[in-house]
């Protein structure tokens, strides 16, 4: 199906370790990732964890 395809594609990105991932509240996505069999490597930056640095308000 196509969800199959998708993460088939996407995992060996995700999991290399070497290939630093940026994202917008990424522990939620990395989350949904593993329960799809995806276990995400390479986290550099989340904007959102950025913005509550910059603005704790």
């Amino acid at each position: 199906d196509d969800l199959t395809t998708v993460l088939s594609t996407l995992k060996p990105m995700l999991e290399n370790v070497t290939l630093p991932k940026t994202g917008q509240n990424i522990k939620y996505d990395v989350l949904i990732l593993k329960r799809n069999g995806i276990d995400v490597k390479g986290i550099e930056f989340d904007t959102m964890i950025a913005a509550h640095v910059l603005n704790p308000s």
